[in-house]
């Protein structure tokens, strides 16, 4: 493992020690982003046990996929102003999760990343965290950037969007080389894991 891929796992330390500090402030869609970075952790150190014992380990990467978007669903789910855009997102979530079960069985090889299943998962989240960060600007148009709620959803943002580019390349030998060389994908985990900190920060001031 690079020191930066190690460095990508390691910051989201940082949001989780202050979302612990501040953590009677959180809001019910906070609390399941603090759960999504502990599971994030917890799921990166079982896949760098299995693959340092040499037993395989892609197929853990396939379970945190559909933890990965439903944690995040529900917290948009509570973030979410009406009961349509509620529906939406309940129903998107089912539907994916029917999606993931079929595709296990047909289309994915447990062994092998979740190519079909992870970029149509951080597809939706990058449309939901847009709508819901350009909802959220335009209601706080002065003081958008002093809530939690605006720096974690440029977190979410940022992170899938790139992710979802780079699922879409597809492993082209462009794309392991361009991989290789520049650590797109943890330059903007840490990015995402200090828009996380930023916006547990938020928090702090109002709690003292």
């Amino acid at each position: 493992m690079t020191p930066i891929a190690l460095t990508a796992i390691l910051t989201a330390l940082l949001p989780l020690g202050v979302a612990l500090y501040v953590r009677t402030r959180l809001d019910p869609g906070l609390k399941f982003i603090v759960l999504d970075l502990a599971f994030g952790i917890v799921f990166d150190f079982l896949t760098i046990s299995l693959r340092h014992l040499d037993f395989a380990h892609l197929w853990a990467m396939h379970f945190f996929t559909l933890l990965e978007f439903t944690l995040h669903s529900l917290a948009f789910f509570f973030w979410a102003a009406s009961d349509g855009k509620k529906k939406t997102i309940k129903l998107a979530a089912i539907l994916f999760g029917l999606i993931w079960l079929v595709s296990k069985f047909t289309i994915e090889d447990m062994n092998k990343w979740d190519s079909y299943t992870a970029p149509l998962a951080y597809l939706w989240l990058t449309i939901l965290a847009a709508m819901a960060l350009l909802e959220f600007i335009q209601k706080n148009t002065e003081s958008a950037h002093i809530h939690s709620r605006f720096w974690v959803l440029i977190g979410v943002l940022l992170y899938y969007s790139v992710a979802s580019m780079l699922m879409a390349l597809g492993y082209t030998a462009l794309f392991i080389k361009t991989f290789q060389t520049f650590p797109i994908h943890s330059i903007f985990r840490i990015t995402q894991h200090f828009c996380f900190t930023g916006a547990f920060l938020c928090l702090v001031s109002k709690q003292n």
